[in-house]
């Protein structure tokens, strides 16, 4: 049984494929699959909350150097993630690989993207 405080500090979101997603109210951990979303995270100012990327996540330099290469798009290393204890994953339908993330949403909150055009570029900003 959830406890109060896991279910006041937590939330269900809809990711852009249609997913019931439960994550943190505020999460704190978060790894990154898809570089455009690593650098977009350390824009909007979230940089600080970011434990785990790819390899192809390279943008800003100074402040990736400090987080943790969890393997390729297409290639994630679930031992590396594992020890991040993250609280949320980021990802991309084109970006990376569905048994991947299917294996990775059986441990973890993994939020999913989908741009077509760009009023769902806009939803994916505004979401995340």
């Amino acid at each position: 049984m959830a406890r109060t405080s896991d279910i006041l500090n937590s939330q269900q979101v809809i990711d852009q494929m249609g997913r019931n997603v439960d994550l943190p109210l505020f999460p704190k951990r978060v790894v990154s699959l898809v570089p455009s979303i690593t650098e977009y995270l350390v824009d909007i100012g979230l940089g600080d909350r970011l434990v785990g990327r790819t390899k192809f996540c390279i943008r800003p330099k100074a402040v990736l150097k400090k987080v943790k290469v969890i393997g390729g798009t297409k290639q994630f290393n679930f031992d590396a993630i594992k020890e991040l204890h993250p609280d949320l994953i980021i990802g991309n339908k084109e970006e990376n690989y569905q048994d991947g993330i299917e294996i990775l949403a059986e441990n973890y909150p993994v939020w999913m993207s989908d741009v077509q055009n760009m009023e769902q570029n806009y939803d994916m900003m505004m979401s995340l």
